[in-house]
């Protein structure tokens, strides 16, 4: 029996030397063309530069050595003609490329020529010398704010500012500077005094190669506004539906004339440019605000000032049928208003005598309005026409019975202020009513009792026994009203 042959392993084939002549040729070559193009890059790196040192620094003589030994010329058309025939081994190859480039360089920078770049060049350097050397100053002076008026200081100030040029920069000193330099470099503020007269302010700048001085002349020139000292209302108690004189304390230190305007959150005014001007209140009690700004003929203004008004419910004005008896509360402005309303040459004298109209009205629980109002009618307001005359203190016309009668003297004023509360309660309380209500203070006091007593506290009891007129005490109604501004 034969066995099978057995199978012979299959031979790896071997490659062959053209293969492997391949396999190592195709990397070298690689290798080979990646040096080559960096290695020309190189070479392209080092002779660009050198080309172009070559012709942007040429001179006038057209003739260039590039390398030693080596002489070229440039030609009108731009052809290179190797001078002494031909290039020397070892020396760099220029084409005419390369000049074309150089000189495209050159006209792009502006330098038609070597010539031209070179006076350029020249040009320059001068022009930097000159900067290095530095500029002399100079110097101008100008006002950028004022004249500003200081209340505070009571100066007229201006700033100023220096405008300077020159190289180093100038230092820059002023002859006065009331800033203290807060103002900054080159700045000025200089302060005047009312009735100083003129100041020239001076500067002056400097540096290493000279000095310049600018110089402006400074006056007062402020004018101030008006100043509004205080608002007064008279009379000072306000009730609802009165009318009052308001006026203002104001001065203009510059001696201008001043203007008024007025202005009320309530009520109404007669006119709001006048001062002293009339102010009717509202009809609803309550916290008014009356403001007041002045004005000068320069067109300053004031800072406005403000009056606060209380007005307060009115009690209605004084009748034939109001009680004398029971004090109601009255200021001494309200009082004297009487007077200043009518510019009365007494006021001060009415001045004098209202704190004790008030204080004695009190003590007697008798209205001191009215009684004020009876003095003003019995004395014709303190001007004293009829038969009393001013020196008798007498008031209210006590004793006076006419015919020429001037009736009772008293040694002061409070005197025959005493003496007219206490007729007055004779007249209406039943008994004394204080150590003042006799015969002592009252010469008409009779019996030293209150014999006309009767119980009727009205104004209107007086009509024909004060007096014999039966209209006796309209006026005196009408002059109480008025106290409150009705």
């Amino acid at each position: 029996m034969k066995h099978a042959a057995k199978e012979k392993p299959a031979k790896t084939p071997k490659p062959g030397r053209k293969k492997i002549a391949l396999i190592i040729i195709l990397p070298a070559v690689a290798i080979i063309a990646v040096l080559v193009f960096f290695n020309y890059n190189y070479i392209y790196g080092v002779i660009s530069p050198v080309t172009s040192r070559i012709f942007n620094g040429a001179r006038a003589d057209t003739q260039e050595t590039i390398d030693e030994g080596d002489e070229i010329e440039i030609t009108d058309n731009g052809e290179i003609e190797d001078t002494a025939g031909q290039s020397d081994e070892g020396s760099l190859p220029v084409s005419t490329d390369d000049l074309n480039e150089a000189e495209t360089i050159s006209k792009y920078t502006g330098n038609e020529s070597p010539a031209a770049d070179k006076e350029k060049n020249d040009e320059e350097e001068k022009e930097d010398d000159k900067k290095e050397q530095g500029t002399s100053p100079s110097i101008k002076l100008e006002i950028y704010e004022g004249p500003i008026y200081s209340e505070a200081d009571d100066v007229c100030y201006y700033r100023v500012r220096a405008i300077v040029s020159g190289n180093p920069q100038p230092k820059i000193s002023f002859s006065k500077d009331d800033s203290r330099g807060w103002l900054g470099q080159g700045k000025a503020q200089v302060n005047l005094k009312r009735n100083e007269g003129q100041y020239t302010l001076t500067a002056t700048a400097q540096n290493n190669l000279g000095k310049a001085s600018g110089s402006l002349n400074l006056s007062w020139g402020c004018n101030r506004s008006p100043d509004i000292r205080g608002i007064n209302i008279s009379p000072g108690t306000v009730y609802a539906g009165g009318q009052y004189e308001i006026s203002a304390d104001a001065i203009d230190l510059d001696g201008d004339s001043i203007s008024y305007a007025w202005s009320a959150t309530g009520g109404s005014l007669s006119s709001s440019s006048s001062n002293p001007a009339r102010w009717q209140a509202p009809s609803s009690p309550g916290d008014y605000n009356i403001t007041l700004t002045a004005s000068d003929d320069k067109g300053n203004k004031s800072e406005p000032k403000t009056l606060k008004v209380t007005v307060r419910a009115a009690s209605g004005p004084v009748t034939n049928n109001t009680s004398v008896v029971g004090y109601v509360d009255v200021s001494q402005e309200q009082l004297v208003s009487l007077f200043t309303r009518r510019n009365s040459s007494k006021t001060e004298r009415a001045a004098r005598l209202a704190p004790l109209y008030i204080k004695y009205g009190k003590m007697f629980n008798i209205r001191a309005d009215i009684a004020w109002a009876q003095m003003i009618h019995e004395t014709g307001l303190l001007e004293y026409t009829g038969d009393v005359k001013p020196h008798q203190n007498n008031f209210g016309g006590i004793g006076a019975t006419g015919g020429g009668n001037p009736g009772n003297s008293f040694a002061t004023e409070e005197l025959g202020i005493i003496a007219q509360y206490a007729h007055l309660a004779w007249y209406y309380f039943p008994t004394h009513v204080n150590q003042y209500c006799t015969m002592e203070y009252d010469p008409r006091h009779f019996e030293n009792a209150h014999i006309h007593y009767t119980g009727d506290t009205r104004l209107g009891f007086l009509n024909g026994r004060w007096a014999p007129g039966a209209t006796y005490t309209d006026k005196i109604a009408l002059f109480a009203s008025e106290v409150f501004g009705i």
